[in-house]
């Protein structure tokens, strides 16, 4: 199991978003914690962005989460 971290600036978006999309946040944050690797929405980024990934396109929101083992 991993831990979800948010950066202050994500946490404060998160905790003004509307319900639904918190809701929405919330099912991409479990799948995070499970496995932050292997998602069908997961896509690893390359480039100057490797090591980082795309998660979790959610409309116009898109989560970059960083792993760090």
């Amino acid at each position: 199991m991993y831990d979800v971290l948010l950066s202050d600036s994500a946490r404060a978006f998160f905790e003004n978003a509307a319900a639904s999309l918190q809701r929405r946040l919330d099912r991409c944050f479990d799948h995070l914690r499970n496995e932050p690797r292997r998602h069908r929405h997961i896509i690893a980024l390359k480039g100057n962005l490797a090591g980082y990934y795309r998660y979790c396109t959610l409309g116009e929101y898109i989560s970059n989460p960083q792993v760090r083992t």
